[in-house]
């Protein structure tokens, strides 16, 4: 018995489970290394060409800085050095990024947000890894509200031709996010010819082409 612990424990034994223990810990800590800085998981989509909700920026660490670094995006967009918006970047020095979300299409079937994902890669030696970033876009496109809740506007307004009306103002309910407590702030409002809109309680016309407002409630008048 205790000639087996001998040989069990010579110096050599040691060194080879030494040299293991730091072989790991230095494995670990060169693909642990990469991190998110900078993440938002939940976001606000692009809504068409003229309004842009916001732009986020994402931003990692690196612990080599011979590493290049390789971005993807998927329903979203990257701003690049030229001022393009891609869906990629390759071979950069880029630590950080500006991103843009799409509006992309509400899951009515499983009914659940929309999903977008940033992946960072590393090209070099020792760079390590990090895992894909996924993100909620909050997006009700294609999500049709619940006729209970959110009736539709039928109301019947009178004008006299030639005479500028008082404006009226038009409202439904606040939305909420499904599957969410976070209120919608952002509505678009189809707007006929003829018609000039306002923010609610505004002074001063909504501005086209583009038909979004900040609030559940708009006010209307006619052009006369």
């Amino acid at each position: 018995m205790n000639k087996l612990s001998k040989e069990r424990f010579q110096p050599g034994s040691q060194l080879i489970l030494l040299i293991t223990i730091i072989e790991f810990l230095i494995f670990s800590y060169s693909g642990k290394s990469q991190t998110w800085i900078n993440k938002p998981t939940e976001c606000c989509p692009t809504l068409d060409d003229y309004v842009q909700y916001s732009y986020y920026i994402y931003s990692i660490s690196r612990k080599n800085n011979t590493c290049l670094i390789n971005w993807k995006i998927e329903n979203g967009y990257i701003l690049n050095s030229n001022g393009y918006w891609v869906p990629e970047i390759n071979n950069s020095n880029l630590t950080e990024v500006t991103v843009k979300w799409q509006n992309v299409a509400f899951d009515n079937i499983n009914k659940q947000m929309p999903k977008g994902k940033i992946t960072v890669t590393f090209a070099g030696t020792e760079c390590g890894s990090l895992s894909p970033l996924e993100v909620t876009i909050l997006s009700l496109n294609n999500f049709p509200p619940d006729p209970f809740l959110y009736p539709a506007i039928n109301d019947s307004i009178t004008w006299v031709y030639g005479v500028t009306p008082p404006r009226t103002t038009l409202s439904i309910p606040k939305m909420i996010f499904p599957n969410s407590s976070k209120n919608v702030n952002d509505y678009k409002w189809v707007i006929p010819a003829g018609i000039t809109a306002y923010e609610y309680l505004s002074s001063t016309p909504h501005p086209g082409p583009c038909e979004l407002f900040t609030k559940e409630s708009i006010d209307i008048t006619t052009d006369a």
